[in-house]
């Protein structure tokens, strides 16, 4: 039996799940408008996207700073994007508040099969040991699964 956790990209899987009735292109470009994140994301307060050609477009070299909210704490993270292989795969590393790297794979065109990994460790090394408690991990999961439920139905 294959370890579902780290199949992909060879990370930590935080969620997989198949999308029907978009394409795959749309997917990448909907995951690509990083500024919009806080329109679906749960306790995403703010996204900045910054160093691309344009603003418009994803491409590595891009700076993202993400403004995270939940259960009270307040977090900044900004990470560069490593990799943009469209429609099918988009890499970042983490360059403060957190350090590792993470992605979005896109597999297959109807229904898609969409996959977040990431593999971090949050800073500072406190906030790092109380995000890892059960409770912190649990809202954190379901979060993102909230989110990525709000994202399909906004397709």
């Amino acid at each position: 039996m294959r370890d579902r956790r780290k199949e992909a990209l060879g990370r930590e899987i935080v969620e997989s799940r198949s999308v029907s009735g978009v394409s795959r292109d749309l997917l990448f470009e909907v995951l690509s408008d990083v500024e919009s994140f806080p329109k679906w994301g749960y306790g995403l307060r703010r996204v900045r996207l910054w160093g691309s050609e344009t603003k418009a477009r994803l491409s590595p070299g891009s700076r993202i700073e993400f403004k995270l909210s939940a259960a009270g704490v307040t977090h900044k993270v900004t990470s560069v994007v490593t990799v943009v292989d469209a429609p099918r795969l988009i890499e970042w590393r983490y360059l403060s508040g957190a350090s590792g790297h993470g992605g979005w794979l896109l597999e297959n065109d109807g229904p898609v099969r969409l996959t977040l990994s990431t593999d971090y460790s949050l800073e500072p090394a406190w906030l790092d040991k109380l995000a890892r408690k059960p409770f912190f991990m649990g809202l954190a999961r379901d979060l993102l699964r909230r989110s990525l439920g709000r994202l399909e139905s906004g397709l």
